[in-house]
């Protein structure tokens, strides 16, 4: 709130910073969640660039196997 008071550009931005450090100091997990099936690729094995951008949770990637180029 007395960054948000403030005009002063810099004063805000130091004082932002000071609270997302806190923020993530104090932040433990990240709540995921997940309808069914999870889809992890290694970019190590599979070239990421040729996996559809639009995977969700209803996404088959065997519907696009012909797309995805290995490493």
């Amino acid at each position: 709130m007395d960054a948000r008071a403030n005009m002063d550009q810099s004063y805000r931005k130091t004082m932002y910073k000071e609270c997302l450090d806190i923020i993530v100091d104090w932040a433990v997990e990240v709540p995921v969640y997940q309808r069914q099936n999870a889809i992890v690729f290694s970019t190590e094995r599979v070239n990421i660039d040729t996996v559809t951008p639009d995977i969700t949770t209803y996404y088959n990637w065997y519907a696009e196997i012909q797309n995805i180029e290995l490493k």
